[in-house]
């Protein structure tokens, strides 16, 4: 599934999430996962272009991880290429320190931190998602965790809040809805959350929590609308090529869902953002710090869903982590095995808009959007699908920031001159801001 944002003046944004796969698919990603490495020894593919990152202060302090900022505490020089993959020589985050990555300025691109030293993390790695919006509070999206997806807006009597966003979205309230829901696990469901599951416990591929939806207000007062939904908590993964200490904590934790006071809504609450995914990978693990991907509450609502919790996986040659882990239903310990997915793995991506290119690593949030587009006729969507098989339907769907969804379908018939399955759909772009998700399913 991919999923992107765009504004239309006609206006949208753009991020992105894998492709459904089918049952062979599946099959491959676990035969890959269980593949052991060689004995004693991680490759973390680090090209030390990063540096070593090194964070410490002598009274706490928050830094915001933009690589793109050059006035930012990090000086903007890192990951040139803008996929969020880090290559560092080694990793100290100081114990006054809180190094925060948000999809704010990261996406929801997973962030991938290869280090080919030591890490040591005696500080706080925070990819914890936003919380919603309260009910009468500007209706804005939250952000997630760097690697997650953002929670719904609230609605209002004249307009209904918005799904949260990512493969378990939480669904937004209406008049007839009774309520939201929490977004679904990253991970593995969790009783009481509608939303679907999705993702494995070899976390191939690496992916982020989901957002809760918007929860939706009967008052009359036009102005005022329900609360926002909780944003789910970010993906990460530390691979060392020597060791990965933890007496600090590292958090994907979903955001809570806005609350309302009642007097004035009866289904104003926002559901619970969806934990997130850690993954550390190295020859020794050890510290006794705390790792917490818990799926976060309603907005204080006693029969609207909460975030389920996501996912954490260890995996080392020598294991003395002997902290704390919470969210997590079966935290998985295992010798290290394959980093990355497969080159031959499936891709789905829109690669242009009406001409104009999708940006690598897309935000998906209103505003600013990843895309203008100015055309009030249909405009040409073009899709690419490495290593999807022609012959598979692609559906396309266009949420607006009202909620009204449109979805269109197209089949992957031919291939670009690279031999990638390819395919064009137009489709009409609604006017002010839309989320645009994509998604195919197959059997092979």
């Amino acid at each position: 599934m991919f999923h992107c944002l765009t504004k239309s003046t006609h206006q949208r944004p753009c991020n992105a999430s894998p492709a459904g796969t089918g049952h062979s698919i599946t099959t491959l990603i676990l035969v890959l996962a269980c593949a052991p490495l060689a004995a004693g020894t991680v490759d973390s593919g680090s090209d030390g272009s990063d540096g070593a990152l090194e964070l410490t202060h002598f009274q706490p302090k928050t830094i915001e991880l933009d690589p793109r900022d050059p006035t930012g505490e990090l000086g903007g020089a890192l990951d040139a290429d803008g996929d969020n993959q880090y290559h560092f020589t080694s990793v100290h985050i100081g114990p006054n320190i809180t190094l925060e990555l948000s999809s704010r300025w990261l996406g929801s691109t997973p962030v991938v931190w290869r280090v080919s030293g030591d890490v040591l993390i005696e500080g706080t790695i925070d990819l914890d998602g936003e919380p919603g919006h309260d009910y009468g509070a500007p209706s804005l999206p939250s952000f997630a965790g760097a690697g997650g997806y953002g929670g719904g807006k609230g609605g209002r009597l004249s307009a209904p809040g918005t799904a949260g966003s990512g493969p378990g979205a939480g669904g937004y309230a209406t008049v007839n809805s009774g309520g939201v829901i929490g977004g679904g696990a990253a991970a593995h469901a969790a009783n009481g959350t509608d939303a679907p599951a999705y993702g494995n416990r070899y976390l191939l591929p690496l992916i982020g929590g989901s957002g809760g939806g918007g929860g939706w207000t009967n008052s009359s007062n036009y102005g005022v609308g329900g609360a926002g939904g909780g944003a789910g908590g970010g993906a990460l993964l530390i691979v060392s090529e020597t060791r990965v200490a933890i007496t600090g904590a590292v958090t994907a934790k979903g955001g809570v869902g806005g609350s309302t006071d009642f007097r004035n809504s009866l289904y104003g609450i926002g559901g619970g953002g969806s934990g997130g995914a850690i993954r550390i990978v190295a020859p020794v693990i050890d510290g006794d710090g705390e790792l917490s991907v818990g799926g976060s509450a309603n907005g204080f609502c006693s029969y609207c869903a909460t975030g389920s919790g996501g996912r954490i996986r260890l995996e080392a040659f020598d294991y003395r982590f002997n902290g704390t882990q919470t969210g997590s239903g079966d935290m998985v310990l295992s010798t290290p095995g394959i980093i990355d997915m497969p080159e031959s793995a499936p891709i789905l991506r829109v690669v242009s808009v009406d001409g104009v290119l999708v940006p690598a690593n897309p935000r998906g949030y209103f505003d600013p959007a990843d895309l203008e587009i100015d055309a009030t006729d249909p405009v040409p969507f073009e899709i690419e699908a490495p290593n999807v098989p022609l012959g598979t339907v692609v559906d396309l769907e266009l949420v607006s920031e009202v909620g009204e969804t449109t979805t269109f379908s197209v089949m992957l018939e031919n291939r670009n001159a690279q031999g990638i399955p390819v395919a064009t759909v137009n489709a009409p772009v609604p006017h002010g801001f839309s989320r645009l998700h994509i998604r195919a399913d197959w059997l092979d």
